[in-house]
């Protein structure tokens, strides 16, 4: 060794190379170092003797071989990042399925097999599904939600908790089981957490939430955790949403939330939660749900310190004794305390309040006293005040108790005043008591004065159900026509449901599901003005609609005596009206409600020949119960169900497909059921014009005479319609930005302008959650604004393109692929 170097001495000086001769030595020098550490270490301890020369050789080869054992404890870049979904995407194929294949493009690219999860494609999405990443590209979102995972969530926690830089994780809608993994806690980066609707069960383990102090949003909601809530979640000061509703979850409400400053958002409803409701003075809470639990004992006066609150809901639960006034509550726009035990008389107070409520529900408790006069308005009527007994007033169409001012009379009068008195108030008392009794009578009939009524009040209503009030049958009901006493007109529907078939509880859940259906009115909706949930007899009571359905104007039968005109003004008013009606139970209702079944049979026409939907959130009920055929068999049989409900819960943008369905067979005059099998209706309406090249040949042969004035608008109804009918839930627009469209069309003259404007204005559509923007027949998607950056509220139009041409209708688009 020394005598190389000495050789290499003299060459460097001959050479005059006293750089590379410095390298050398210390290039030698090292060498020699790690032969010394090498020859004085064992073959067992050789790591734990080596010096810092070795580790530095041993830190590059483990960097090269073996990169993604780097990344288990806590990820320093982006490489790392990608190593780690890697693995998670393993776990998920191995251990969960993958039915929707989503990881399948978490994987190394290009020639250099890159790892790259942050990049980006066409400029505009991340080219890892489910994967958003911060702007100095490292990951810090992943939304793996309604994917079909069936598996522990413990297998996926080792690879999450890894990600140094995961701010947000929502792996919700999924079946995913077992604990929340305490390992979760290391991932101590996290501000949202979103577990909603799995199958999540045991303890909700304190120290893991303790140790998540930058959270801001959690939901657990609808799993099936146990215990109770951590007191630890107070020590959350970042803490603005959350959501444990629908567990097994018992004990009290802990006053520590109280330390939660910036709460905005609590839904604890639907557990097993005792005590008393503890929240106070939190400035910025808007929504409070802690119904249907075992609370108990007076609602608090500390609820008047909730001066943003806009949502309380307190119902089903035992509440006793004063009713609040809520004088300090002057934001709030709901209010349900149904089902309770307050007793006292309704504050003055409150009534003042009233005017500015948009919802209020009282009833089932046993409330007293007078309630004044007050102008009725949506969300705010006579029903919100049902089954209090010792309420009265004019509104209630109930005349108060006068007893009170005939036993002042009685104490100042005479011996003959008092005979003479004491004979009036016998004879009121007399009337009062048939008055009461014809009432009585009335409402289990009226709907104006009570919902629920009995098996014989419908049996009545409808004949005993004779032949001459028969409408028609469906899969779950038979339709018959009644009337009330006060001769109003309705429909009964009687579900085909046998005695036994259904539990007392499941019976309770489904009558609570009948009375909020009740209680939502829009002027697009058929009323729900009664129901019978009895043992022997479920039926639902609405109102008489003289057009029929869809179906019935789409299809006559033979016999019909008047066949109306169906045309295009009619169709298209139409699909607006169920249009506005969806987004009124999607956005706007003070209960969102999914329809989850909607077809033309449930479409009904007024005298007026008005567009009005019936049957919303019935299917949900039923299915929740575990009545009529499955999901699946439904989907693929009927056509108007989306393909994923076969598999999931029905979905707002499952309504959104049934819609575009619709349209395309008011358009077509073509029903789901008439197609091939396999075939939908949508892959149909797209292989005859690609085939035929033109719109007539998919057109309702009545509209033919129309094609020619109302082409352009047929044409971007129809494009609309196939925007609805996308296979992936994700690329389908909500009903708002549908809404929108169709409003415009409407409007839009045959040149392609606008009423009132100067050349052509644009109307874009809403394609945030799509994941790739096609071309559809009849619409152009643009962004808006074109500068806004990821950050910007977004505005979302629809082009109203020129009048269409075989071009339109033949390109080259991904929807025709």
């Amino acid at each position: 060794m020394m005598r190389g170097r000495i050789i290499l001495i003299s060459r460097a000086k001959r050479r005059k190379e006293v750089p590379r001769f410095v390298f050398a030595s210390i290039f030698l020098n090292l060498v020699s170092l790690i032969d010394l550490r090498v020859a004085a270490c064992n073959s067992t301890s050789c790591d734990e003797t080596m010096g810092a020369a070795s580790s530095f050789v041993g830190l590059r080869v483990e960097q090269a071989t073996a990169r993604r054992l780097l990344a288990v404890d806590s990820t320093q870049t982006l490489r790392q990042d990608g190593d780690v979904l890697i693995q998670l995407k393993d776990t998920i194929k191995i251990y969960c399925g993958d039915p929707n294949n989503i990881t399948s493009m978490w994987k190394p690219q290009g020639k250099r097999q890159a790892v790259n999860p942050c990049k980006e494609k066409n400029g505009t999405k991340q080219y890892w599904r489910g994967i958003d990443c911060s702007a100095d590209l490292r990951v810090e979102s992943i939304n793996l939600t309604n994917l079909g995972f069936s598996c522990k969530l413990s297998l996926l926690v080792p690879s999450l908790r890894s990600l140094s830089r995961l701010k947000h994780l929502d792996l919700s809608n999924n079946s995913l089981t077992g604990p929340i993994p305490l390992e979760l806690a290391s991932a101590t980066a996290l501000e949202t957490l979103h577990l909603r609707s799995n199958r999540l069960d045991g303890q909700v383990v304190p120290t893991i939430f303790r140790a998540l102090s930058n959270l801001t949003s959690l939901d657990v909601g609808n799993n099936s955790l146990q215990g109770s809530i951590p007191p630890s979640l107070g020590g959350l000061q970042f803490l603005e949403t959350l959501d444990m509703s629908g567990n097994n979850l018992t004990g009290q409400i802990p006053v520590e939330l109280n330390s939660c400053k910036r709460l905005n958002k609590v839904v604890l409803s639907r557990n097993g939660l005792q005590g008393g409701v503890p929240f106070k003075s939190l400035s910025n809470l808007t929504f409070l749900d802690v119904g249907k639990n075992d609370l108990s004992g007076e609602l608090p006066t500390s609820l008047d310190s909730l001066l943003a609150l806009q949502t309380f809901d307190a119902s089903h639960n035992a509440f006793e004794g004063r009713f609040p006034s809520f004088a300090g509550l002057k934001n709030l726009l709901y209010l349900d305390l149904s089902t309770n035990k307050l007793t006292s008389p309704i504050p003055r107070e409150f009534y003042d309040l009233m005017r500015h409520l948009s919802f209020l529900n009282v009833s089932d408790n046993d409330l007293r006293g007078e309630v004044p006069p007050f102008d009725e308005h949506r969300g705010v009527t006579s029903r919100s005040f049902l089954n209090n007994p010792h309420l009265c007033g004019k509104t209630l169409n109930k005349k108060c108790s006068t007893e009170k001012s005939m036993l002042v009379a009685i104490s100042v009068g005479g011996t003959v005043g008092c005979l003479v008195m004491v004979l009036l108030m016998y004879v009121c008392c007399s009337r009062c008591l048939r008055n009461a009794k014809s009432s009585k009578s009335s409402a289990t009939v009226s709907a104006e004065v009570e919902l629920n009524l009995s098996s014989e009040d419908v049996t009545r209503i409808t004949q005993n159900f004779s032949e001459q009030n028969y409408i028609g049958i469906g899969s779950m009901s038979t339709v018959y026509r009644g009337q009330f006493l006060d001769g109003t007109a309705v429909a009964v529907k009687r579900l085909t449901i046998r005695r036994g078939e259904m539990s007392e509880s499941a019976q309770t859940v489904l009558a609570d599901r009948f009375e909020i259906l009740g209680h939502i009115r829009h002027s697009t909706l058929v009323k729900v003005m009664g129901y019978c949930c009895s043992p022997d007899m479920k039926a639902l009571v609405m109102e008489y609609m003289p057009n029929g359905t869809l179906s019935n104007l789409m299809y006559p039968s033979g016999d019909a005596e008047v066949v109306k005109e169906f045309n295009w003004t009619h169709r298209i008013n139409a699909a607006i009206s169920v249009a506005e009606g969806l987004k009124y139970l999607h956005h706007d209702c003070p209960t969102p409600t999914v329809h989850g079944d909607l077809k033309p049979s449930n479409i009904m026409f007024n005298t007026f020949m008005e567009a009005r939907m019936s049957d919303f959130g019935v299917a949900k009920a039923l299915s929740d119960n575990g009545i009529g055929p499955s999901a699946s068999i439904v989907a693929t049989t009927s056509g108007y169900l989306a393909p994923e409900s076969a598999r999931q819960a029905c979905t707002i943008k499952g309504d959104v497909y049934s819609f575009g369905i619709i349209v395309l067979e008011m358009i077509s005059s073509r029903s789901p059921q008439s197609l091939e099998a396999g075939q939908t209706l949508p892959q149909w309406i797209r292989d005859t014009i690609q085939r035929n090249k033109s719109l007539k040949h998919v057109l309702d042969p009545i509209l033919m005479s129309e094609l020619r004035l109302q082409q352009q608008r047929m044409a971007m109804v129809l494009g609309v319609a196939l925007l609805c009918t996308r296979e992936d839930p994700k690329e389908r627009p909500y009903i708002t930005e549908i809404l929108k469209m169709l409003n415009h069309i409407k409007a839009n003259r045959q040149d392609g302008s606008l009423r009132g404007s100067r050349g052509s204005r644009r109307l874009r559509s809403s394609l945030r959650n799509h994941q790739r923007n096609e071309e559809v027949p009849g619409i152009n998607v643009q962004p808006w604004p074109p500068s806004a950056g990821p950050s910007a509220p977004r505005r979302h139009v629809m082009s109203l393109p020129h009048n269409p041409t075989l071009s339109d209708w033949t390109q080259d688009s991904a929807e025709n692929r």
